[in-house]
């Protein structure tokens, strides 16, 4: 016979060994991002602009805009001017402008800046192009230069503009000059496109109410009230430590930080996208807290904004005990299949009693005594079960006895096997067998061997 007299469903935290799985938090966009169009189809309006962006005509600084018939680029009409400089380049001779303004509070980033040029046979063979973070009250910076050749109106020459990386501006404008006409001819010109991202400010308030809610001993759910304000976030980063708040470290403007979905070193991070307002944390050790903050946040990658001043969201929460099963405080005295109440739930006995003789191996008063080819297991299931630890020996002076411990997902309709079969000895001994279920698993302990101890 074997006596069982321990079962204790472990909760282990995940060994640092195991592999960890690390993704950027924040989804950086494309440079691409459409800030400002103008296709010139009978009108030097914009076209399209991004949100929180307003842009304005495309002017001249002398002359008026016309518009002729051309297929340029699908579109079914192109911008035209006449009468520039036949000289060489000079900020004082005659320009073409268009400007992109944030909404108070936002900036933006200039990615990238297209257009397509083209020229009556009189017209400007070259052109210089500037931009200007403060509307040319000092001088601009370099956009670039080029040749104009097209002097068709189905398919103008096409131009990249430098961009200004590395400022975020609260106003950007763009002038290009042409030169160098051979007489009074036109400049032709269609589809300015800038491309780049709108920078929103930081974050006007923090989170509120946060707090956790334990799903299972290993499990809990983090939830909170979502940011408003005139800025309301993108995102959060959910931080976490398992030794204090304090501990925690404060986001950094400019840093995007790393999901890690199991704790990496004792901490935690996840990005949550605003309107979440809860994440779940699986693979936790029982009996142990853990400490969080929410920091808001606006833009991602190198522009990310974090909101760190005033009342961080922060708590903290204990996770409950793992279940455990001593085998005291019930009775079953037939080895007839039948139920035993016990402090984890009901479970099935068959072939076995409970009993507390001598020649019962225990830890305590009583342990499980399971004869032929019996079985216990239990009618409830356990979220969250990382292992199985349990006490074996023989019974009394038997020997060879032996158990396996098995599983089930789906409330018992089938079983696989947990770990290896295990071999009793005449002392208590202790085995443990990995589960590393999160969903509800049942047990079964199940004995080995041959229908040889009838009458025990």
């Amino acid at each position: 016979m074997v006596a069982i007299n321990y079962t204790h469903f472990r909760s282990v935290a995940y060994s640092l060994l195991t592999i960890l799985l690390v993704f950027l938090v924040f989804p950086v966009r494309a440079p691409g991002e459409l800030l400002g169009f103008w296709a010139f189809d009978g009108t030097g309006e914009v076209s399209a602009v991004a949100g929180h962006l307003s842009a304005g005509d495309v002017m001249l600084s002398s002359g008026t805009i016309g518009f002729v018939a051309g297929t340029d680029d699908g579109g079914s009409h192109i911008g035209s001017a006449s009468s520039w400089p036949m000289v060489a380049f000079s900020t004082a001779g005659k320009s073409l402008q268009f400007t992109l303004t944030p909404e108070f509070g936002y900036k933006m980033l200039i990615t990238n800046v297209t257009l397509r040029l083209g020229r009556t046979p009189e017209g400007p063979t070259s052109f210089t192009a500037q931009y200007s973070a403060d509307g040319f009250a000092t001088d601009g910076t370099s956009a670039g230069t080029g040749t104009i050749t097209s002097e068709s109106t189905s398919t103008l020459d096409s131009f990249v503009l430098n961009a200004p990386f590395d400022i975020q501006a609260d106003t950007l404008t763009y002038r290009l000059w042409g030169h160098h006409a051979a007489g009074t001819g036109n400049l032709r010109f269609n589809n300015i496109q800038i491309n780049g991202t709108v920078i929103k400010p930081e974050p006007s308030n923090h989170a509120t109410g946060l707090s956790a809610t334990l799903t299972t001993h290993r499990s809990i759910i983090l939830q909170w009230t979502d940011a408003d304000g005139a800025s309301p976030p993108d995102g959060y980063l959910v931080r976490g430590s398992r030794t204090s708040v304090a501990d925690i470290p404060v986001a950094v403007d400019g840093q995007a930080v790393a999901n890690y979905y199991t704790w990496n070193n004792g901490y935690y991070a996840r990005f949550v996208p605003q309107g979440t307002r809860m994440v779940e944390l699986n693979g936790l050790a029982a009996e142990s807290t853990y400490y969080f903050t929410l920091f808001p946040l606006s833009n991602s990658g190198s522009l990310i904004d974090y909101k760190t001043d005033g009342v961080v969201a922060q708590g903290g929460v204990t996770t409950g005990i793992a279940p455990f099963e001593d085998f005291e405080d019930a009775s079953k005295s037939g080895y007839d299949a039948g139920v035993a109440g016990l402090k984890s739930g009901s479970w099935i006995m068959d072939n076995a009693v409970l009993s507390g003789t001598v020649s019962d191996r225990k830890s305590d008063q009583l342990a499980v005594r399971i004869r032929n080819l019996g079985s216990i297991t239990m009618l409830f299931n356990v979220t969250g079960i990382e292992s199985v630890v349990l006490d074996h020996a023989n019974y009394g002076s038997d020997i060879g006895g032996g158990f396996v411990v098995e599983r089930s997902l789906d409330g018992g309709a089938t079983w696989m096997q947990v770990g290896p079969e295990v071999t009793c000895g005449p002392t208590v001994q202790t085995a443990e067998f990995r589960v590393h279920r999160q969903e509800g698993v049942c047990l079964r302990i199940r004995k080995t061997g041959v229908a040889d101890d009838l009458n025990r």
